[in-house]
């Protein structure tokens, strides 16, 4: 991104890459507006076919009032077409562009290794790996309580019911609803027509199994950060005077005995 010429692979990485991310990435580093915004031009590759199988799309729907036959019906094959076509279109975006950040992480390594890392940044990384590690030993069958087993069973038990439900029973437990189809010819004008009886029973089962996963996640993440702050020393330390300190004794080992803290 920094290269100060419109390369392919810039512009491969500005089209086919995340649009938020890349464009933060862009302000962070300070890169000029106009060769970002001309880099970006291209991706009117991708949206003129992506807007092309939607019109086709549209247009394959319109009948005849007296005949009831369609207008268009080469509509269909070429809305298919362009579909294909804005697919190969992304699928080779997002390819050129993984392959120039692989590429650039091989060839620039050196200069990569060179950057000196924010603290800050490097705080952050370590409390969230110290966070993390300790959330994924709370989070051990053999160290969940036993209320919190059952929940986790049930959830499994759960998410699975619902979801075989919805997929073997579809047609039961949806309305037939199509994307050109409008909520007051189809729906009455009230959009929870769509459910049927047995799809909110399969939702249901769904949204209790998230309901049942997050109590459980909640409490592994309770009983981890009670962990964290169950030092050998048994003095308790936050995470803002462990990580400076397992930083400093990182650059100078002498200066502080981390250890003593964990």
């Amino acid at each position: 991104l920094s290269e100060p010429t419109l390369t392919m692979r810039k512009v491969a990485i500005l089209v086919g890459g995340p649009d938020w991310p890349t464009s933060v990435l862009c302000g962070i580093m300070g890169l000029d507006l106009l060769p970002i915004l001309l880099g970006t031009i291209p991706v009117i590759f991708l949206q003129a076919p992506t807007v092309l199988a939607g019109m086709f799309l549209y247009m394959s729907s319109e009948v005849d009032s007296e005949t009831n036959e369609q207008l268009y019906p080469w509509a269909d094959t070429l809305g298919t077409v362009f579909t294909v076509v804005a697919g190969g279109v992304m699928f080779y975006m997002m390819f050129t562009a993984g392959n120039s950040i692989d590429k650039a992480l091989t060839d620039e390594r050196e200069k990569i290794l060179e950057i000196e890392l924010d603290p800050e940044v490097t705080m952050a990384n370590e409390i969230r790996e110290w966070s993390n590690n300790a959330f994924e030993e709370a989070n051990k069958w053999e160290r969940l309580p036993k209320t919190m087993k059952i929940f986790l069973v049930s959830s499994v038990a759960m998410v699975s019911s619902g979801c075989y439900i919805l997929l073997i029973f579809n047609s039961t437990c949806f309305v037939e609803f199509d994307l050109l189809d409008t909520i007051e010819d189809k729906l009455d004008n009230n959009v929870f027509h769509l459910v049927k009886p047995l799809g909110w029973i399969a939702l249901s089962l769904v949204a209790m199994s998230s309901i049942l996963l997050f109590v459980t996640q909640k409490n592994s993440q309770i009983r981890a950060k009670r962990t964290m702050n169950e030092p050998k020393s048994g003095k308790v330390h936050t995470e803002e005077e462990i990580i400076p300190a397992r930083i400093t004794a990182e650059s100078d080992p002498s200066a502080v005995e981390v250890e003593s803290l964990r």
